[in-house]
């Protein structure tokens, strides 16, 4: 029985990712200069005393706030265990990455050994390290929040590329897919108009994109929606923007990331997403 060449191509990318586990991969020597490092947030939403934890403060939200569904739904603290392929997808197609940053709260994956992975350049960030100074404000299970803060993680390269734990690399990627030549950022998305369309503009997720546009000099006629990918980050324009506006929204902090120089900001380089690294 013949198999069509496509199938054929998934199976060889799903025994690729069985043959490595994460902290048994071959170290390759690294380029030298300034290092691209990987963020990526991780929870386990299985965890009894996180799950305890997230409903008492559920049922104490002070005063008449009130708790945005899509926000706090048990979907968004599922683990199923992606953590282990999106680090083999990591080590097996982007081995030119100096360290991975596992950023949770107070957790580590099963998956892990803590002392093999810290040979190979994998590292547990707690949130109380990122929100140091502002601990008021833990604990925390709003993404949002949390990625506002991953630029403190200390020892953070530059240039990152931040993850969520259910983002994998299917085919070999290089730094220029992701970071410009002259240092900018490439942003997976499309300009939109969402002037005349308040379905967009009123959904939580949407208001936030949008928060952010705006807070850069952007419109709601026109500015760029990021996609759901693997987002490269400068940590200099996060702190940059951090200590000039507040805590803002990973939707800016994308956009905002292509700041050319740090004695002023410019307008986003575009790029359309690269087929190698997820949809558009």
């Amino acid at each position: 029985m013949l198999v069509p060449p496509e199938d054929q191509l998934v199976t060889h990318r799903l025994q690729a990712l069985e043959q490595a586990e994460v902290t048994e991969v071959q170290q390759v020597e690294r380029p030298t200069g300034d290092g691209i490092d990987v963020v990526i947030a991780w929870v386990d939403g299985r965890d009894r005393k996180h799950r305890a934890k997230r409903k008492r403060y559920l049922a104490d939200l002070g005063g008449d706030a009130e708790a945005e569904p899509d926000a706090h739904c048990g979907r968004r603290f599922s683990d199923n265990d992606e953590i282990r392929f999106c680090l083999r997808s990591i080590r097996n197609h982007a081995p030119w990455v100096r360290t991975i940053w596992l950023v949770t709260d107070n957790q580590v994956p099963a998956s892990i050994d803590r002392q093999r992975a810290e040979r190979d350049n994998v590292r547990i960030v707690d949130h109380r390290e990122i929100f140091r100074g502002y601990e008021r404000l833990l604990p925390t299970f709003n993404s949002y929040a949390i990625e506002t803060m991953l630029w403190r993680i200390e020892g953070l390269a530059d240039r990152f590329l931040y993850f969520n734990d259910d983002m994998m690399l299917v085919d070999s990627v290089e730094p220029t897919d992701f970071f410009s030549i002259e240092g900018k950022v490439k942003l997976r998305g499309s300009w939109r108009n969402w002037s005349e369309r308040p379905d967009k503009r009123n959904n939580f997720h949407g208001s936030i994109k949008l928060m952010g546009a705006e807070m850069l000099g952007y419109t709601p006629e026109h500015f760029f929606s990021t996609r759901h990918v693997i987002y490269p980050l400068l940590r200099p324009a996060m702190e940059d923007l951090f200590d000039s506006s507040g805590p803002p929204s990973l939707p800016m902090l994308a956009t905002a990331s292509a700041i050319a120089s740090s004695s002023g900001r410019s307008r986003p380089t575009i790029t359309c997403c690269s087929s190698r690294t997820g949809p558009a």
